[in-house]
Parts: structure tokens; C-alpha cells; sequence
């Protein structure tokens, strides 16, 4: 087990979130919950120093920034945590809390890996931290602050790409290559269905019933993809962000997308707003 860096620095942030419903804009409704109030909320950071100004919700659902360790290239988020790929940096992992005011703090540092892209096993017990390499290793997080190395594997053995919630298609993201969308209705026998290469494709995460899609395409921020109609997938809306824009996370329970913007750190939005100006 490699010894963990642990941080014993807490930092508290008062936001208050502008997380109302959908509202009534043009698009659907997406699958999360995001009710609560008013419209202020302050900046987060991860670099030891506390931003109390108050800024207004912007009218895409922006509502904060997040400054990382180093260049924020994955992350995941689990119900009260995100975990950030940092490339040759290694992982850090965040403690966060959604009430009235969000909760920040860094509880630990994973090191010595060099961090392409992480995911979450379907308990968020596990989490899946991929190298430059394409291997995979394996912690144990059921203590978020002392995460516990398990093993190596290959991509090939696990499944770490998005899939429906009927557990028919997978999305996996092939960064310039685009998005292929594989059949695993039949396990012993995955067919490759589509190549979407109309736009890079960094990172994935399904939206409205997944019939959208939301992804990350590094030069050009992110795009939302309507994939209901597997055979026909297209772009109908995109929010430019500067830099790069590399992955994409949903927490499901606070309605709050967070971008992995490369040096610029990580992007909150709220994700019901950010769909309605959109579409």
C-alpha cells in the first residue's frame, strides 16, 4: 500500500445555491434533484486560501470555481466527495458537504501514479484510477481519507465506461477519436454499434434519462449530445469554456456538474440551469 498524503487543513465556504427545478425552459427535465434556494454563491478553493466574496449565479448555471493542487484532468464525484486525476500528481480526493453551505475539504492525496482518468465502482466502495498506460489500478475507499491500493488490472477487465440504465449500450469515450457506443445486452458478445467522430470526446456522463449525453471535448468546452436515437447522434447545444476541458462528473443528489478544466481547476454548474439556457 503506498502511504497516503494526508492534508489537515479544513476549509469551510458559505454558498448559497441557486438550485431551483428546471424551471420553464425549452429542455427536459434531467434525472437529478436540485431543489433549493436563493442565488449567491462564492467562490471554492483547493490552494489553502478562503474567497468570501459573494457572486451571482450566472445565467448558464455557473456557479463556482475550484482551484486544484494541479492540472485537473479527470474526476469523479461520489455523494459527498470528488476525486480529482492530476496527472504525474497523482489523485486528490475532496470531502465535500451540500446543505445551505458547501463544506470543502482535502482529506487526501494519492501519489506517485500518473493519473489519465478515474471512475467509481457502482457502490462508490471503489474507485478506478487509470494511468498513462491504460492500466487500472484498483483502492479500496470505504475511508475516503486513507484510501487502500488493492490491485492492478487491465481496462479490458473492467468496466469503468458509462452505461443506460437498462444496461444496453456503453459509451466510451475515444478523446480525438470521438465516441464509440458498443451493444453489451448480450455480455459474451459486445458489439461496437456507432463511431461518433463528429467532435473529440474526452469524457461522458448521461443526462435525462440518457437521452442526452454531456461531454468533455478538451478544445472547445462541452458539448451536449442528444442520443436517444443511437444510429443518429448529434450535437445540439455546446458551452464554450477557455482552456481545456477534459472530463465531466454529475453529483446525482446536489444537481452540480463539475468540469475538469486542465490548469483552470474545476468548474461548478448547476446542472438543471445550465440545461435550460441551452436548450
Amino acid at each position: 500500500m503506498r502511504n497516503m498524503d494526508i492534508s489537515k487543513s479544513l476549509f469551510t465556504f458559505t454558498v448559497l445555491l441557486f438550485l431551483t427545478g428546471c424551471g420553464g425552459g425549452g429542455g427536459s427535465a434531467p434525472t437529478q434533484n436540485t431543489q433549493t434556494s436563493n442565488n449567491n454563491a462564492s467562490s471554492l478553493t483547493t490552494d489553502g486560501n478562503t474567497q468570501n466574496k459573494e457572486q451571482s449565479t450566472n445565467t448558464n448555471g455557473s456557479i463556482s470555481k475550484l482551484n486544484t493542487a494541479a492540472n485537473a484532468q479527470d474526476l469523479t464525484a461520489s455523494k459527498d466527495a470528488l476525486f480529482v486525476a492530476e496527472g504525474d500528481k497523482g489523485v486528490e480526493i475532496l470531502k465535500i458537504g451540500y446543505q445551505d453551505r458547501i463544506e470543502h475539504e482535502v482529506v487526501a492525496t494519492i501519489p506517485g501514479i500518473n493519473a489519465k482518468h478515474v471512475s467509481l465502482s457502482n457502490d462508490q466502495t471503489k474507485l478506478y484510477v487509470e494511468n498513462n498506460q491504460g492500466f487500472i489500478n484498483i483502492f479500496d475507499i470505504s475511508d475516503i481519507k486513507s484510501p487502500r491500493k488493492e490491485r492492478i488490472v487491465t481496462k479490458q477487465s473492467l468496466q469503468v465506461d458509462p452505461i443506460t440504465e437498462d444496461g444496453r449500450y456503453q459509451f466510451t469515450p475515444k478523446d480525438e477519436k470521438g465516441l464509440y457506443v458498443y451493444d453489451i445486452s448480450n455480455p459474451s458478445n459486445k458489439n461496437l454499434l456507432v463511431k461518433y467522430t463528429k467532435s473529440p470526446v474526452y469524457d461522458i456522463t448521461l443526462v435525462d434519462h440518457d437521452t442526452k449525453a454531456i461531454v468533455a471535448t478538451k478544445s472547445h468546452g462541452i458539448d451536449i449530445l442528444k442520443i436517444d436515437d443511437i444510429d443518429h447522434i448529434k450535437v445540439i447545444a455546446n458551452e464554450s469554456i477557455d482552456g481545456n476541458v477534459l472530463g465531466v462528473s454529475i453529483n446525482k443528489s446536489s444537481g452540480l456538474l463539475f468540469v475538469a478544466n486542465g490548469d483552470k481547476g474545476i468548474k461548478v454548474y448547476n446542472l438543471n440551469l445550465l440545461l435550460d439556457s441551452l436548450l
